[in-house]
């Protein structure tokens, strides 16, 4: 499945709502309702982009930006717009 092996898993977007689970194929965004009981997933969102990640990850110092690298030495840079992930751009 698409959660197996992941490689890394967390807070994103200077937010406590948006999770981040990384494996070597896969990138999802999960975003949390910490009110609801039990908790729920509101959004379940898998990135555009299939890639081989190496689970290489940090955020920018304003911690808006999730930035991942993947097996060739490439960078994704994502960041949220209008409440949603998405791609901001590669950098090789």
């Amino acid at each position: 499945t698409k959660s197996d092996k992941i490689l890394s898993a967390l807070f994103v977007f200077n937010t406590n709502e948006w999770i981040a689970c990384i494996s070597q194929q896969y990138l999802l965004f999960y975003r949390i309702n910490w009110n609801s009981k039990p908790l729920k997933i509101v959004v379940q969102r898998e990135s555009e982009v299939r890639n081989i990640y190496t689970g290489a990850v940090a955020c920018d110092n304003s911690g808006e930006q999730l930035i991942v690298g993947d097996k060739v030495g490439s960078i994704h840079v994502w960041c949220l717009i209008d409440n949603e992930p998405k791609l901001a751009g590669v950098k090789e």
